[in-house]
């Protein structure tokens, strides 16, 4: 029995649209759009949240998400990087958006240099020594 696709309304042998209205398909079938990054993902948010059970800034302890300091549109080389992250409560997140503050910014940066200082100290001192 024929029906009218819900998209143009012409008769069609099955399903709910014809081929010209139906949605065009973003990932490939059977991925369900996951990667390994998702995985690495999902990790780094488990782990921040068990470290850190409530929302940085209004100290809420459900709806829990790891949150960018410096969004990954602007340094996507930062994404994975701790020093960058912290937990907040979906609200808190969501009414932020993709904004930084260059103070926000700018501590970031300091820590991953201070950090970055600390490893090459460590690496020098542990090479003299031998």
């Amino acid at each position: 029995m024929q029906r009218p696709c819900l998209g143009c309304g012409y008769l069609i042998d099955h399903g709910s649209r014809c081929n010209d209205c139906r949605p065009k398909r973003t990932v490939k079938p059977g991925t369900k759009g996951r990667t390994a990054t998702d995985w690495r993902w999902r990790k780094l948010s488990q782990k921040l949240r068990r470290l850190s059970p409530f929302c940085e800034k209004c100290l809420a302890t459900t709806d829990l998400t790891v949150d960018h300091v410096i969004p990954p549109s602007e340094r996507p080389d930062l994404t994975y990087d701790e020093l960058n992250l912290r937990v907040w409560c979906r609200s808190c997140n969501g009414s932020r958006s993709n904004r930084v503050t260059d103070q926000e910014r700018q501590q970031v940066l300091d820590a991953i240099a201070q950090r970055r200082t600390r490893k090459s100290l460590r690496l020098r001192d542990g090479l003299a020594s031998t």
